[in-house]
């Protein structure tokens, strides 16, 4: 437990007064092996910046304590498993499940995190900035009622959450932090690139924060969230599938209809928009990795015909494959 506290503690040296004056760019990576959890955490520090990647397998729940002595804006993204922090200077718990993220404001303290695994892995992203930082950007957008509350919490220095709960992660989200986390090492303005995604995924963030709340999703009975939850990880786990809405109905044990409606209003996009999206922003990533050819890509991601392939991702990303690969 000790070599995890020490991987997970944020009160290290380049952590401290140079978050804010230096501009020096860290990358590293330790392991993280005790009891019956294995894995790696990534530190990463660019630009006033803190970045921390759990990304660990394990068995069954797991603890872990870690201590903060700064004062920070932290955007936390659970990708897998999900989480459950408590932090000594918020009064209720921040709980995260797979692709949710929330944005947390506290000042110094201790917190204790329970993981709770999804087939044996737990993957989750913090984002740390000054506060001062985080405001800035905060200036910069439409308010809403969230944002304001938590502005002045912070200028009164009280710790709190941005929203009452995790919000879901879009496609878009999903692939910036994607992006973050495996950002080439031998890239030449790789800090550069880590940045310009970072402030990607925090406007994405608070656009969709302010959007939510002019438009509130419509109350859902949970039996309902459930269902409609069940074909967003259905869809998600298996992007080399491709299937009607009657398919998936019967996946979450309801009709199509609850299904057409109940996805959009749960997650601001029409389910087949959100699964198209999923599939293309996973063809770009196999393109980028120049390993498979465009036709292994298009088989990968369940098209049987190539050519309609490469339609949908030109309508996509405006290139097709192969202008995209060149």
């Amino acid at each position: 437990m000790d070599t995890v506290r020490k991987n997970l503690t944020l009160d290290r040296q380049y952590f401290g007064n140079d978050i804010t004056t230096s501009n020096r760019f860290r990358d590293t990576n330790s392991a993280v092996l005790f009891d019956n959890v294995q894995g790696s955490y990534r530190e990463i520090y660019v630009n006033g910046f803190y970045l921390g990647h759990n990304d660990m397998r394990l068995g069954k729940k797991a603890k872990t304590h870690t201590q903060s002595g700064q004062e920070t804006v932290e955007l936390i993204c659970c990708m897998e498993g999900a989480c459950l922090q408590m932090k000594s200077t918020l009064a209720s718990p921040v709980h995260l499940i797979a692709n949710s993220y929330n944005v947390i404001y506290s000042k110094k303290s201790n917190a204790e995190t329970d993981w709770f695994p999804t087939n044996g892995r737990v993957s989750v992203l913090q984002i740390h900035m000054v506060p001062q930082l985080f405001l800035e950007y905060l200036t910069l957008g439409d308010k809403s009622q969230n944002t304001v509350r938590f502005e002045k919490n912070i200028k009164a220095g009280k710790s709190c959450q941005l929203c009452s709960e995790g919000m879901p992660l879009s496609p878009y989200m999903q692939f910036a932090i994607d992006q973050i986390i495996n950002a080439d090492a031998s890239k030449v303005f790789k800090p550069l690139y880590i940045e310009s995604k970072i402030l990607e995924l925090l406007a994405l963030q608070l656009k969709q924060i302010v959007a939510l709340e002019k438009t509130p999703i419509p109350t859902l009975k949970p039996e309902s969230i459930k269902k409609i939850a069940r074909v967003k990880a259905f869809m998600e786990q298996n992007l080399h599938k491709t299937m009607t809405l009657a398919d998936l109905s019967k996946i979450a044990g309801t009709n199509d209809y609850a299904i057409k409606k109940g996805f959009k209003r749960l997650y601001g996009t029409p389910v087949f928009a959100y699964w198209n999206t999923l599939k293309m922003n996973m063809a770009k990533k196999l393109l980028l990795q120049k390993t498979v050819s465009i036709g292994e890509v298009s088989d990968k991601l369940g098209y049987k015909n190539q050519r309609h392939f490469s339609s949908a991702f030109k309508k996509q990303f405006g290139l097709t494959p192969r202008q995209f690969q060149t």
